[in-house]
């Protein structure tokens, strides 16, 4: 290889170099936020669900009406889902602990249905691969929307806890890898 052709590689390494080392360092920064303002990130975030429920469901509204697709069932549950979107959208903007209830509820449930859908999906599949972890990830998600329903301020608190957490340590994986990069750059 000519060194005309290595010297762009190497720009274009060294300039990621800092690209990379920024984003770990804001990935860091993020996580310290989440894990010194668990409850703030926790209303933050039932705050920006409250946002998504109302927006979703407008346009759930909308397309029940406006889309020729699907049967007239369809069409009606879609607007019922719309509505009740919009519904819970507005009264999370009631309080933050409406939202925050709001946001344990679709987190547990969501949990509580992934859960059961895969124990049956599990249990009914015998010659399935991998059926074992199926049924214990299965068993694992109801358990933990069952815990989140039941004590959703302290699970709510420990999952931003947690997702903060997670982000210090990706973050320190994207500084160490950039400044890997930036050796490699060096020895091109």
């Amino acid at each position: 290889m000519s060194t005309a052709s290595v010297d762009p590689i190497q720009g274009m390494m060294g300039r990621t170099f800092g690209i990379v080392l920024a984003f770990g360092l804001a990935t860091i920064a993020l996580g310290v936020i989440l894990m010194v303002f668990t409850e703030q990130s926790v209303a933050f975030f039932a705050v920006m669900v409250g946002i998504y429920l109302i927006i979703s469901g407008i346009f759930l509204i909308v397309a029940s009406f406006s889309s020729d697709t699907g049967g007239t069932g369809i069409r009606v549950m879609s607007a019922i889902a719309g509505l009740f979107s919009v519904l819970l959208g507005v009264v999370a903007f009631r309080g933050i602990s409406q939202a925050v209830a709001i946001l344990a509820l679709l987190i547990g449930v969501g949990w509580v249905v992934r859960g059961i859908a895969e124990l049956i999906e599990g249990i009914a599949n015998p010659g399935m691969p991998a059926r074992g972890w199926v049924i214990f990830i299965g068993a694992l998600s109801l358990v933990a929307g069952i815990v989140v329903l039941s004590w959703p301020a302290i699970t709510l608190n420990a999952l931003v806890w947690v997702t903060g957490l997670w982000l210090v340590l990706l973050g320190v994986v994207e500084v160490i890898g950039s400044f890997q990069l930036r050796s490699l750059s060096k020895t091109l």
